[in-house]
């Protein structure tokens, strides 16, 4: 599987927070764990959750088309995510 670039915005906090939680992985584990892996499992972990709640376990199809760009007017992620008490 090649590895692409990928970018997003995400508020300062939840950026430092992953980056003091990389650097404590390495810490505890000894091992090269970086902010890319992190975020790749992070990436696969919630869409897995997102397949199985709004699409019965299921991968998506395909978009035909790109996603727009920008933050949505709708937030939903905080609102409806299992971990929301401990995530903000």
């Amino acid at each position: 599987m090649s590895r692409e670039p990928f970018s997003a915005q995400a508020d300062w906090d939840v950026q430092e927070r992953a980056r003091d939680a990389v650097a404590g992985v390495k810490k505890a584990t000894g091992t090269n764990y970086t902010l890319s892996q992190f975020l790749e499992d992070a990436l696969a972990r919630h869409t897995a959750y997102v397949e199985e709640t709004y699409n019965d376990g299921q991968p998506f199809p395909p978009r035909r088309q790109p996603l727009p760009r920008g933050r949505p007017v709708a937030d939903i992620s905080w609102k409806t995510h299992p971990l929301q008490d401990s995530a903000g």
